[in-house]
Formats: C-alpha cells, sequence, structure tokens
C-alpha cells in the first residue's frame, strides 16, 4: 500500500521550494545592473592585448610597490581601465601567456577598485564581501574577484610559462591588495617583460620583512602562510616552499638545511592591512 506524503512534508516542501525562488528572485533584482552593464557591453576580440588605460593609471597611482589609494579615489584613469577591461576579450589570443596574464591584470586591477570604492579602509579583510559577491564587467561577462582567481587564474597555473609546469613565480605577479600578497607592479603585465617581472616580483617578496624569517636556536626558517596557500603550484618544480625560497637566497642568508635538526614552519600570520602607501612597514 502507498502511502500518501503527509501534510506536514508537502509544507515544508513548498516552504523550502519558495524561499529558493525568493532567494533567486533577490538575486537577480540585486545584481540586475551587473548583469545589463555586460550585457550592453561593446566586447573586442583582439589577438594580443593592450592596456593603455591600465598602463596609466598604475603609472600615476603606485608608488614604490604600493597604491596611492587617496589618488586613485580621484582618478579618471581607474574608470577608464575599467572600461578598457570590460570591453577586452582575451578569447583570440593566440598565446597561452597572454591569457593568463590578462586573468591577473584583471584581477589585481578589481581588487584595486574593490578597496579604491571603500577607501578610507585598512584592512582587506573590510573589502572581502564585496571581492566575493560584486560582479565587474570583465571582457563582457559579469564576474567576481574570487572567481577570476579561483575559476580563471587557478586552471591556468599549470603550464603557463614553461612547458608542463607552471613557473611558480607566476603567483608573485597575483596582487591580493593586502600587504603580505606580492606587490603590485608600476605597469600592465605583458609576455614582453615577463621575465623580469617574474624575478623582481619574487626577489621582493622573499625579502620583504616578514615574509622569511630565521632562527639559528632551533635551526629553523619560518616562511609566509602564501607559500602554504599556494604550495600545489610550487611543488610542481620545487622539492617544496622551503626550497623554493633557499634558491632564491644568496650565499650568506641560506639557513643550514643538511642539519638534522633543521625545522620547516610556516607563520601563523598574514598581514591583511591594505597595500596602501601609506601604510606602515
Amino acid at each position: 500500500m502507498n502511502k500518501q506524503p503527509s501534510a506536514l512534508i508537502l509544507f515544508f516542501s513548498a516552504l523550502l521550494f519558495g524561499g529558493g525562488a525568493l532567494l533567486a528572485t533577490f538575486h537577480t533584482i540585486v545584481h540586475a545592473p551587473e548583469y545589463l552593464g555586460a550585457y550592453f557591453t561593446r566586447v573586442d576580440h583582439p589577438i594580443k592585448p593592450s592596456y593603455p588605460f591600465y598602463n596609466e593609471f598604475l603609472k600615476e597611482c603606485v608608488r614604490r610597490d604600493r597604491v596611492d589609494y587617496a589618488r586613485a579615489k580621484n582618478s579618471k584613469l581607474l574608470d577608464k581601465a575599467m572600461t578598457e577591461l570590460a570591453s577586452l576579450s582575451c578569447d583570440e589570443f593566440g598565446d597561452p601567456g597572454d591569457k593568463l596574464l590578462y586573468w591577473i591584470n584583471a584581477y589585481n586591477l578589481l581588487s584595486t577598485k574593490a578597496v579604491t570604492d571603500r577607501f578610507p579602509v585598512r584592512t582587506v579583510s573590510e573589502v572581502a564581501n564585496d571581492m566575493a559577491s560584486h560582479r565587474y564587467t570583465v571582457g563582457g561577462v559579469p564576474i567576481t574577484v574570487k572567481d577570476i582567481r579561483q575559476l580563471k587564474i587557478a586552471p591556468l597555473l599549470r603550464g603557463s610559462t614553461s612547458g608542463d609546469y607552471t613557473d611558480a613565480r607566476v603567483l608573485f605577479l597575483i596582487c591580493g591588495s593586502a600587504m603580505g600578497y606580492p606587490v603590485i607592479c608600476d605597469h600592465a603585465l605583458e609576455t614582453s617583460r615577463l621575465k623580469h617581472d617574474l624575478e623582481e616580483n619574487t626577489y621582493k617578496f622573499i625579502h620583504r620583512k616578514g615574509n622569511v624569517f630565521m632562527t639559528k636556536k632551533p635551526n629553523a626558517m619560518f616562511i609566509s602562510p602564501f607559500f602554504q596557500w599556494n604550495e600545489s603550484v610550487i611543488e610542481q618544480s620545487f622539492t617544496n616552499p622551503w626550497s623554493f625560497v633557499i634558491y632564491y637566497l644568496s650565499a650568506d642568508e641560506k639557513p643550514d638545511d643538511s642539519d638534522y635538526g633543521f625545522k620547516e614552519n610556516y607563520m601563523t600570520k598574514f598581514d591583511w592591512r591594505i597595500n596602501d602607501t601609506e601604510t606602515q612597514d
């Protein structure tokens, strides 16, 4: 004998369905301007990238590897760079490296935009919700900063610059707008100067105070949690993040990692303060 569903089950099923429909409707209404803006954007599909307004914005607002957010907030170039990115698609780029740098440029620009819109703020944590929920137009498509990192950059981090594996130095081009992240360049990232930017940003990160710390008793090396978050990329070409760091240290800086008692540790704290020119070291 088949049992009929109880009225209580039917009630809760209807409630869940109605709640889901209500949330979907609310989401559509709240984000309608973002979707409409993307829909009506005229999109170009060049075979090579060009970022003239983004370049100008960075030249104007980046000082000593940090962003002058007070200047950025009043800069007309920021809106021009956003419009430029909105209408530039990477789907016809012939070089995979160009596509990766396109998405890193987008991530860096939109992270900066999110902080600038809320400035003055002290930490990136204060704009985390914007980065996860607000959709910006990139190449005619509405997308969040978080989704660019997870859905666009992460899948390209294999075979991006060195054949079958990722050059780990690519990680140090990705600026998340916090002091604990790699620095932001004062120019758009392009393959023509990629070799220089990879080496310089990696060196700066490893030698910045607070990212690498060593003790003699005990013989130990502590490195930023940034390395821990990106272990899978680093370990494509190095044994572990510590061997990567040691490779980029001079002979005088290297610890004695042959010592049986040598300890490898991650730091427990990350500097979430915004990478503003006024933020103190």
